[in-house]
């Protein structure tokens, strides 16, 4: 097995960076976070890498500062980009250094050439061999065995940390696409907007994240029990507790919800009335970490009225599929 050429998959999340090992057949997944401070000749050293760095947010001294170099599904910052996946190829590879995996990097579109070279020089200088693109929607297909290749239509719906896209693949192409910059995060923060205005209560975006994914039910429950949320204050500056119902939850996420569901629905009335049709039959495919909210599948169904499917690990697909090639 040492000696057979091996693949990565890699998805760079803004929240989190994805990757599927092949022939190893094992996932990986990481913050897409690190902690830094300035060296001695003044570039950043690396401290803490991932879950380790999101946890100093908020609790680190000035000369320490917690980079995200993904921001809505791209690369702003190369630099710390570098830093990250070195150590996440090393992490992989482990005592396999000296053979390099060819790499295939999942993205929305094709990038442009010097995305290309920039993103290519990332992986290469991280050990690569060779680096290959894969469009993420087509390769969520794939994993999930859609016949892609048929004159058929097909609506994924992909709910990242930072930004949703929405593409129709047809003939093994996306025929239609569009990325809303609205996801979870934005969703998180409408609860952090909400406490701030009603409770006077401030809390950060780590704690708003998991308040959605453990308490938020979109799919009315009468028997879903109220919560605590711990903050601070805004008026005493001390800490805070306040109790917080499952429909005080809800009515606060439902304004960014409503946009991705507007964005959905702009997107089927710019199709062809034969694609229509076809996702009429098909339904929509609710992919990503945001797929993983409760309650806002039955909830995309009830507005759409139609079929609304949650494959198994829906955050995953992307770097699983991205390996499967089009026959």
């Amino acid at each position: 097995m040492s000696r057979i050429q091996q693949t990565l998959c890699v998805d760079f999340g803004s929240a989190n960076i994805r990757m599927f090992l092949s022939p190893r057949n094992e996932i990986f997944t990481e913050k897409a976070c690190v902690a830094t401070h300035v060296g001695s000749k003044g570039d950043p050293q690396f401290m803490a890498l991932g879950e380790t760095a999101l946890n100093m947010i908020g609790r680190t001294p000035e000369h320490i500062q917690i980079l995200n170099p993904i921001q809505n599904g791209d690369i702003i910052d190369f630099k710390s980009a570098e830093i990250i996946f070195k150590r996440l190829m090393h992490r992989v590879q482990g005592r396999m250094l000296w053979l390099g995996p060819n790499v295939i990097v999942c993205v929305q579109k094709q990038p442009h050439e010097i995305q290309q070279r920039a993103i290519r020089r990332l992986c290469m200088v991280s050990g690569a061999r060779k680096v290959e693109f894969s469009i993420r929607a087509l390769a969520i297909a794939r994993a999930m065995e859609l016949n892609i290749q048929d004159p058929h239509g097909h609506l994924i719906v992909d709910i990242g940390h930072e930004t949703t896209d929405i593409s129709i693949l047809s003939l093994g192409k996306v025929v239609y696409e569009h990325r809303l910059k609205i996801a979870g995060k934005h969703i998180a923060l409408s609860i952090v907007a909400a406490l701030k205005d009603k409770y006077k209560m401030s809390i950060s975006l780590e704690q708003a994240m998991g308040v959605l994914h453990e308490h938020l039910q979109l799919r009315i429950n009468g028997s879903a029990k109220p919560f605590e949320v711990f903050g601070r204050c805004l008026d005493e500056q001390l800490p805070k507790t306040q109790v917080i119902t499952i429909e005080e939850l809800r009515q606060m996420v439902v304004q960014p919800i409503r946009f991705i569901l507007e964005a959905i629905v702009q997107m089927l009335s710019v199709c062809t009335p034969r694609l229509a049709s076809d996702i009429y039959q098909s339904g929509v495919i609710l992919v990503g970490g945001g797929a993983q909210i409760k309650g806002l599948s039955y909830f995309l169904r009830k507005k759409l009225k139609l079929p609304v499917f949650v494959p198994d690990f829906p955050e995953r697909l992307s770097v699983t599929g991205a390996i499967i090639k089009d026959t």
